[in-house]
């Protein structure tokens, strides 16, 4: 779980669903749902767009079975925020962060004991 810097929205996921729940914390309320699995293309070329990007806009969710990172645009009105791309990563990701500057993301693998890291 993590919250927007406003804490007014709440982001779950929700284990072995492949999905977000994004939830407005002042009515307590499921805004979205968000499948964590990508349509269509999994690297489209405009991935290139979110290198770097401010985390602000875009949700990362770790796909345990899948050994990747899901970067998810986020459009900003609560609704049709889609993968756009997955990060490969060691043996089944569980937690993810980014540095405070967003140039760099931790992930910690929970089969393999260890975390990885890219900038």
């Amino acid at each position: 779980m993590t919250l927007n810097a406003a804490q007014t929205l709440l982001y779950v996921v929700e284990d072995q669903s492949d999905v977000v729940s994004v939830i407005d914390t002042k009515k307590n309320r499921i805004l979205e749902s968000i499948l964590v699995l990508p349509r269509g293309s999994v690297l489209p070329a405009t991935l290139e767009k979110y290198k770097s990007a401010n985390p602000g806009k875009q949700l990362y969710v770790t796909n345990g079975n899948l050994n990747t990172v899901a970067v998810i645009a986020r459009g900003g009105t609560n609704g049709g925020d889609t993968v756009v791309g997955l990060i490969p990563t060691g043996w089944y990701p569980d937690s993810v962060c980014l540095s405070n500057d967003g140039k760099w993301m931790y992930v910690i693998n929970g089969k393999h004991h260890e975390y990885s890291a890219a900038g």
